[in-house]
């Protein structure tokens, strides 16, 4: 039978990965460096699980993991309820034309690149499966896709950890220090 108090102690760690982004952020903010709330968020939640797995008090992953299935469904779920599809048809031929383009450069760089830079193999084709979803739709994507992957081929950390850190927190710290960067120049 489950333990309702594992879901109870899942959900805590997240309440407190997002009150000590808040925190983060607050403390960035103050520094004259102000950062986006989910990048603080994700900041804390890295910080919580590498201190709960220094303690031996380690995360519950499995429970962990259902609770951001089910927020990625949801949220997947809101977006495309809140999309007004008339007013893109006017935009229908450069947005095909965008789409072949992204899809055609991103293929090609997890072929010739990720694949290869994770050694191949079932490793290489997690992290590749993993960069399309995120170069293609949004890091939770990736993460869905490299998690589809990984129950057919077997487990592959290595392509997680590089996905995820690659392709959210560092493209999300090089994103939010360029769009601070960029307004700070037009404001000159």
């Amino acid at each position: 039978p489950e333990v309702s108090d594992r879901w109870v102690l899942s959900l805590l760690v997240l309440a407190a990965c997002l009150v000590l982004g808040q925190l983060l952020g607050k403390l960035a903010t103050a520094a004259g460096f102000p950062l986006p709330a989910f990048l603080t968020a994700l900041l804390a939640g890295v910080a919580i699980t590498n201190v709960g797995d220094a303690l031996s008090r380690p995360v519950d992953l499995p429970r962990a993991d259902l609770i951001g299935t089910l927020a990625l469904r949801v949220f997947l779920a809101m977006s495309m309820l809140s999309l007004d599809f008339s007013t893109l048809a006017s935009y229908l031929l450069p947005l095909l034309v965008a789409l072949a383009g992204q899809v055609a450069i991103t293929a090609l760089i997890a072929m010739l690149l990720i694949h290869r830079v994770l050694g191949g193999g079932h490793e290489g084709g997690v992290g590749a499966g993993g960069f399309v979803g995120f170069g293609l739709g949004a890091m939770p994507v990736g993460i869905a896709t490299m998690k589809r992957v990984v129950q057919r081929v077997g487990p592959a950390p290595r392509a997680f950890i590089v996905v995820t850190l690659a392709a959210a927190l560092f493209q999300d710290t090089a994103n939010a220090i360029l769009v601070r960067v960029f307004f700070s120049l037009l404001a000159s």
